[in-house]
């Protein structure tokens, strides 16, 4: 594993892709011609759908307006994704750790720790700096926190200066990271899968190249 983490060292997202995602960051370039701000009307009345999706959208920072905006329907079911988390953490005993790996700035993680009121931890991470400031833009949350760092250099020490009774993490999220790094998701999902307790549930979110160029492009107008 030494020498893969020595690999991930020379990766796209902090070499090449660098300044590309500093820069979509910062709102120099990448932002849409206008803001994709979701349909709730897709969450079909759920309440809980509903109001996750209220408090996420004041949270929203400047790389959020280019993600939303590339992926037709991402900003739905982030907050899908972040409201099922939120309930089914906050019905288990105990505090409880979310990390979410690598989704700029962390937006969906804050507002679960913001609607748990402490009950859930979540920690982000990110190696452009753009993302952080956007992370405190609203100001520092009690309850999630962020590190400025590709996640393959963060550490349990690292985790645990702004965590002191962490023991690992009862979620994982990996968001779109993975295949910015290396293409070798086996390893990657081993290496993160060292900061998960034994009973906890990992996930990721992966994109894909549509091969079919008809099906590419109806998706492609859907963002227009």
């Amino acid at each position: 594993m030494k020498n893969f983490e020595d690999n991930l060292t020379t990766n796209p997202r902090t070499g090449v892709l660098a300044d590309f995602f500093e820069k979509t960051a910062s709102g120099e370039f990448g932002e849409p011609d206008n803001t994709y701000l979701g349909d709730i009307s897709l969450f079909k009345n759920d309440e809980k759908m509903s109001s996750f999706y209220l408090n996420h959208r004041k949270l929203q920072g400047q790389f959020d307006k280019h993600f939303y905006s590339s992926i037709p329907f991402i900003l739905e079911e982030e907050c899908r994704v972040g409201s099922a988390l939120k309930d089914y953490l906050e019905k288990r005993n105990g505090t409880q750790y979310l990390y979410v790996l690598g989704a700029a700035e962390g937006t969906m993680a804050r507002t679960i720790g913001n609607l748990s009121n402490g009950k859930i931890k979540t920690l982000s991470c990110s190696p452009t700096k753009a993302n952080q400031d956007n992370f405190f833009r609203y100001g520092k949350p009690l309850h999630s926190k962020f590190i400025l760092s590709p996640y393959n250099k963060i550490t349990n020490s690292n985790i645990r200066e702004s965590f002191p009774n962490f023991n690992g993490f009862d979620v994982i999220i990996e968001d779109t990271t993975f295949q910015m790094y290396s293409p070798d998701r086996a390893k990657q999902i081993k290496f993160t899968k060292e900061k998960l307790k034994k009973d906890g549930i990992i996930g990721f979110i992966e994109k894909f190249s549509n091969k079919d160029i008809t099906e590419f492009l109806k998706r492609e107008h859907i963002k227009v």
